[in-house]
């Protein structure tokens, strides 16, 4: 491959020490936009946090929301080298993060690949038959919910099976019934699913109190509330 000069040289660290510096300045500003809106800082000029976003950075508010919880992620663990690896850890649970930082101690910068890595080995070894890390007991409740109506939500999806398969033979499960049997069903599955805590409110950080996301549900989010913020 071909050589660079002294000055072509020179003008790459230059351009890479700039890129590093302001990669490694999420965390910052995620916790200044944290200071800014919860002591209203803005209110002398605007009349919404909203608006100062927009005005002042030109930043959507889900974008706001994803630099605060970056920058709640790196004080939870500050090796974090950018804001794409503080969002990838920002979707573990709980115990996941405990099972992240106890792999990673030392590593002087937490990438995203290092966490997806740490996450892989675990899943495979809670697959065969590994223990799981204790939850915290902040999280304890809101796992024991989620591992309950999972099970009912199983439950449910045999019984859905179990009475199309009944309703082929059986003429007072088939027609309209079979139909107003089967909607109702999808309805219910969907309102458990609903139900489901899947992780920490990433607008209220756990929270809850007068928080639209969560709407008010102690701090959390299900599945979908999480993959919708995690899109934007």
């Amino acid at each position: 491959m071909p050589n660079l000069t002294r000055t072509e040289a020179a003008r790459l660290l230059t351009c890479e020490r700039q890129i590093d510096q302001a990669v490694t300045q999420f965390a910052a500003a995620g916790s200044c936009l944290r200071t800014i809106r919860d002591d209203k800082l803005y209110r002398q000029e605007y009349a919404s946090f909203n608006d100062y976003l927009s005005d002042r950075w030109g930043f959507t508010r889900q974008r706001a929301h994803q630099l605060i919880q970056s920058s709640a992620e790196v004080e939870d663990l500050p090796a974090l080298a950018n804001e794409m690896a503080a969002r990838e850890y920002s979707k573990q649970t709980v115990p996941v993060k405990r099972v992240i930082k106890e792999k990673l101690a030392g590593v002087p910068k937490v990438r995203a690949k290092d966490i997806k890595q740490v996450v892989m080995e675990h899943e495979e070894g809670e697959d065969s038959g590994g223990a799981a890390p204790s939850p915290d007991s902040w999280f304890e409740d809101k796992l024991a919910a989620s591992e309950s109506l999972s099970e009912i939500l199983t439950s449910l999806f045999m019984i859905r099976k179990k009475l199309r398969e009944e309703s082929e033979w059986n003429h007072y499960l088939g027609g309209f019934r079979s139909k107003d049997t089967d909607i109702f069903l999808v309805n219910l599955i969907t309102a458990v699913k609903w139900a489901i805590p899947h992780s920490i409110c990433p607008e209220c950080d756990g929270d809850g109190v007068g928080c639209e996301t969560c709407e008010d549900r102690s701090g959390w989010v299900n599945k979908e509330t999480w993959d919708a913020f995690s899109r934007d």
